[in-house]
This record gives C-alpha cells, structure tokens and sequence, in this order.
C-alpha cells in the first residue's frame, strides 16, 4: 500500500475564502518488473465529468486566509504599577494565528497608550525615564519564558524588539509579557497608578508569505 498526496499552490486570484476543492486521482500507470511492461488503470481522460466519474476523489479542502490576531490577556488583571518594584509584568498578550497556516513573526512593537492614571495621564509613559529595562518574553509550553529580542535599558519611545525565527502553529496560540522596573521615585508614580501599553505584531504566512500584522492594548 502506498500513500499519495497531491500538493499545489493556490494562485490568490483565483479562489477566494470559503470556496472548496478536492483533486481526484483517475489514472495510474505501473511498470512490473519481470517483464519490464507498463499497465495503465483507469483513464487518462482530464475532463471534470470524467474526474467526477471514474476518479477517486481526495478530502474536501476549504479556502482559508492567512491570519494573525492579537488579545489582552483576560488572566492578568491591568498593570498597577508599585514604586521601586523589579522585574514588574507590564503586561500580558495572547497571539493567535488561523487555522490556514502558521504565521512566522519578524517584530513586536511595545508601545504606551491611553487611559493611563500614571503620571497624571501620561501619554509618554516611555519618555520620563521612570520605567526602564523593558523586556518581551514569550510564554513556552512549560511554563518557561524565552525573552525576545533585546531588553530596552531606558526607552524614550516605542519600543520594537526582533522577533526573527519565532512563528505561532496555525490554530494555533503563545503568550507574551512584557516586564519592566519601576523607578522609587514617587514624582510621577504613585502606587495603584494603571499603565497602558500595547503590542503590535508584524509577520507572514508561514507558507504563502503574506503580510500580516495584528495589536491589541
């Protein structure tokens, strides 16, 4: 027994999400060895009625797009931030590609938004110097965080980090956190003050290669 797949590439003119196909295999040609001949089974007939007729007909594939979404995590309660405090989670993000394919990242942008109650609604929370050694790291499957890219010793602005060679399986889901150190001045920061932050993902399609990015706050 032997198995056979038939693989092609779709061209993205021609289909588009929702639509279905299947290929049929209708003619199989084998050449037995003690007598060096070749047998032919089925026909070799191309038309779709014959395919529909004689053929045997492979699974039913739906057209998906490729797909990247990013979401808050739920089970983390929003950033209130406490002075002087180390290696603090900023934040928590989960990233979820489609079932199409997975989608290979190139870059996390982290970057600071509104409402934020520290610094009196700071929209710069970045640009003070309070908050430093911003860090993105990726949640494994045990548990375990791989940090991408480089730490930002002292970020005045958004912030991108490399993320080159990490892809999320189609179907798929990873977390991200970001960490940071809370500076002990009480100048623009009280304990309690809420932190604002979003992530941004830019990536491709694991296999077609199109563009997809995604952010969530």
């Amino acid at each position: 027994a032997y198995l056979v797949k038939v693989r092609s590439n779709l061209a993205s003119s021609s289909y588009t999400t929702g639509q279905t196909f299947r290929s049929a295999i209708n003619c199989v040609v084998y050449k037995r060895l003690t007598r060096g001949d070749l047998i032919t089974l089925g026909t070799t007939t191309t038309t779709a009625a014959a395919l529909n007729a004689a053929g045997v007909a492979g699974n039913t594939l739906t057209v998906s797009d490729s797909s990247i979404a990013v979401a808050s995590n739920s089970a983390i309660a929003p950033t209130q931030l406490v002075v002087g405090q180390t290696v603090a989670k900023l934040g928590s993000w989960i990233a979820t590609a489609g079932e199409a394919e997975a989608v290979n990242i190139s870059s996390f942008t982290v970057s600071t938004c509104t409402p934020n109650t520290y610094g009196n609604t700071n929209t710069n929370a970045f640009g003070d110097g309070y908050i430093t050694s911003v860090m993105l790291k990726k949640v494994n499957a045990d548990a375990s965080e791989t940090e991408v890219g480089q730490t930002s010793a002292a970020p005045t602005s958004a912030i991108t980090y490399n993320a080159s060679g990490l892809s999320v399986p189609a179907s798929g889901t990873t977390v991200f956190n970001v960490y940071g150190s809370i500076s002990s001045s009480t100048t623009n920061i009280t304990n309690g003050d809420v932190l604002c932050l979003t992530l941004a993902a830019t990536g491709a399609g694991g296999d077609s290669g199109s563009s997809l990015t995604a952010s969530a706050q």
